[in-house]
């Protein structure tokens, strides 16, 4: 394969919430997993309200 090339990579969704007593926030990072590189990847990320579906979100 080339380098420059696409390469396949296993990707973590880590999350943390933002402070111990505030639960408004929350952190998502995607990670790629045993990667000694940076890597650019594009995404979607989708929120969904089950009990309504007017608030679901997507980014």
């Amino acid at each position: 394969m080339n380098q420059l090339g696409p390469r396949r990579h296993k990707w973590q969704l880590l999350a943390f919430r933002r402070r111990h007593n505030i639960d408004d926030y929350l952190s998502v990072y995607v990670v790629a997993v045993e990667c000694k590189h940076w890597q650019l990847a594009k995404f979607s990320l989708a929120v969904v309200d089950q009990t309504n579906n007017k608030n679901t979100l997507m980014r």
